[in-house]
């Protein structure tokens, strides 16, 4: 019985008819074996008990409550959720997506995020406003997987190793990896999680700039919120800090913001041009003018082209 590299260790049970008690004797041991919730699952149930778990037991057993938290948090909580919840301890009311659903109304997990514990932030601070930046700027939502892919440049390299990876698993609790590409030292985050594919989407409004910033009430909030966007965006020519993206909307936006915060930007500008593909494509860049020693630039390599510290 095995995930990842931890062997579950077999027990002796009685073979005789599956009661409520022994799956939650069997779910006991899983849980001293690993010390971690993910691992009892069906799957580590029925290897352990030697055969198929008896949902109607199980139904029996968590259907009320199964309902009841359907009907008053619209969440469809897996039977194996509950019996989880059961072998730890815990109030099913606890788990950090019931917690996010007092917060946040439309987005949607699946088992795996239930297994997983993913997190969802109910409070949005300044570190969780420079990562929704970042996630704006080199995010790519694959709608069709559920998957939230960031895609960094090289000069993202210390950015991703030092920070977003770290900052990503300690704001929604899942592994976040740096992982780069085998001829370009290019770094890319990927992140499978429903929960979080669909709380960007249809709880803050990606990727519509004005309907984030409905989240990120106060100055401090929006102004990290932008910080992080020039962290993932960010050129530098001549000295000269300027944000690139090929989504006009998001970067009108974001000069909008910018000016909101003291922050003088120039006006959008154009840039035409033909990709190695033979493939016509648009850029649209602003420049910062003034306002840049302000700001906490969170890219290191942004730091040292500007011979600015990060303090």
């Amino acid at each position: 019985m095995v995930r990842g590299s931890r062997k579950i260790q077999p027990i002796a049970l009685h073979r005789g008819k599956q009661t409520l008690e022994l799956i939650l004797k069997s779910g006991e041991h899983i849980y001293g074996q690993t010390g971690n919730p993910a691992d009892i699952s069906c799957l580590n149930l029925e290897r352990l008990l030697g055969t198929r778990l008896d949902y109607g037991l199980i139904h029996e057993h968590y259907g009320s409550k199964k309902e009841e938290i359907l009907e008053k948090y619209n969440l469809d909580v897996p039977y194996i959720a509950l019996v989880r919840a059961d072998v730890v301890g815990q109030r099913i009311e606890d788990h950090p997506l019931i917690k996010a659903r007092r917060v946040y109304s439309n987005f949607q997990p699946d088992k795996c995020d239930w297994q997983r514990f993913v997190n969802l932030p109910t409070k949005i601070g300044i570190e969780e406003a420079e990562l929704l930046g970042i996630i704006l700027a080199d995010g790519d939502i694959m709608f069709d997987v559920g998957v939230m892919r960031l895609l960094g440049s090289q000069n993202h390299v210390e950015l991703y190793e030092e920070m977003v990876s770290h900052r990503m698993e300690q704001v929604f609790n899942i592994p976040a990896p740096v992982v780069y590409a085998r001829r370009r030292r290019n770094p890319r985050i990927e992140i499978a999680s429903k929960a979080i594919k669909t709380w960007l989407i249809e709880d803050l409004g990606f990727y519509d700039v004005n309907k984030i910033l409905k989240f990120l009430p106060e100055k401090r909030q929006q102004l990290a919120f932008f910080e992080g966007y020039i962290a993932g965006k960010g050129v530098i020519q001549e000295r000269t800090m300027g944000i690139n993206s090929y989504r006009q909307q998001i970067l009108e936006q974001m000069a909008e913001l910018a000016q909101s915060l003291g922050i003088r930007i120039g006006k959008v500008h154009e840039y035409k041009y033909t990709s190695s593909m033979g493939k016509a494509s648009t850029m649209y860049r602003i420049y910062i003018h003034s306002g840049l020693r302000e700001l906490h630039l969170l890219n290191p390599w942004h730091q040292k082209k500007l011979g600015i510290d990060s303090e």
